[in-house]
């Protein structure tokens, strides 16, 4: 029983301490007036009060905007959207869902910020839409025996192989065939006609390309699609 009688008598309210206040004030001539009124103590009080919770809530904002403008720009990392955009493109619009649009003009950095229209005619640099993949193997089939890069059914080119190439699922209604094998849709691989001397294995196209060889396009064309599966 001593102990739940020490509990209720333990510290003073709030209130107790208001009254406490006003009745030694009015003891000490000060009029009630100055202490309730308008103008009074009591509400100057609640005005500092709400000021104060005020100033608290608008630093905390400016804080949060400084967390998002750090998280953009310290050590050149920039993201939209929770999607990093990459070194030496600008965020020009659009959005994580339909596609974000990048450029590698600074002059066209947000022109269409959060819009989902935007209008490349408006815009100084080549544009890309940057879309994030939650699963990049999804994008392509991995298979134990790599498959050689012929350049179809002549051997035009040895000793080149890929164990990854596109899937068929990334694009509806389009179906995907193996490197090598007849048809439009096939990653990465060489194109040559029915006698192995057309298309990809003209020399005044390879070579256009920038490559010194077929054989160099081919193993080329590997590395780089390896390259970007390791980068998704």
């Amino acid at each position: 029983m001593q102990k739940n009688a020490n509990k209720s008598e333990k510290g003073i309210t709030l209130i107790a301490l208001v009254v406490t206040i006003v009745v030694l004030l009015i003891l000490a001539g000060v009029s009630l007036n100055l202490v309730l009124g308008e103008n009074g103590i009591i509400k100057k009080s609640k005005e500092a009060r709400d000021k104060y919770a005020e100033s608290a809530k608008n630093e905390q904002s400016e804080l949060n905007k400084v967390d998002e403008w750090l998280e953009e720009n310290i050590s050149g990392v920039k993201k939209v959207e929770g999607v990093t955009i990459p070194e030496g493109y600008y965020y020009v619009g659009g959005t994580k869902d339909t596609g974000i649009v990048i450029s590698d003009a600074v002059e066209d950095k947000e022109k269409y910020k959060g819009q989902t229209d935007v209008k490349k005619e408006d815009l100084v640099g080549n544009q890309w839409v940057w879309v994030p993949v939650e699963t990049p193997s999804s994008m392509y089939v991995t298979v134990t025996e790599p498959i050689a890069i012929t350049g179809g059914t002549t051997n035009v080119v040895t000793g080149v192989t890929t164990s990854k190439y596109t899937a068929s699922e990334i694009i509806s209604g389009i179906t995907r065939v193996l490197p090598n094998e007849i048809g439009d849709y096939k990653e990465p691989t060489i194109i040559v006609g029915g006698s192995g001397t057309v298309y990809d294995a003209e020399q005044a196209n390879w070579s256009a390309a920038g490559f010194s060889s077929l054989q160099n396009m081919a193993e080329t064309l590997v590395k780089d699609y390896d390259d970007m599966i390791k980068s998704l």
